[in-house]
């Protein structure tokens, strides 16, 4: 789930730069396209900070669990 959420945001970032790349090749962009990718980039790039504070938390969980196991273990 978390790996197909970092591999959407990835698709995203990569069609936002190739439809940058085509209106900049094309001489096509005005400030309005301007101002509509960099709020495009601010939306992906907070879905990727939600996307790694949510792996962060099962790395949180999984070292829990770890401990949890090591100190069963050592009982």
């Amino acid at each position: 789930m978390v790996q197909s959420k970092i591999y959407e945001v990835l698709d995203d970032a990569n069609d936002l730069e190739r439809k940058m790349t085509d209106y900049v090749e094309r001489g096509e962009f005005n400030d309005q396209l301007v101002a509509k990718w960099a709020l495009d980039t601010v939306k992906i790039i907070e879905r990727l900070g939600k996307t790694i504070e949510e792996v962060e938390d099962r790395l949180d969980l999984l070292e829990e669990q770890e401990e949890k196991k090591d100190f069963s273990l050592e009982k």
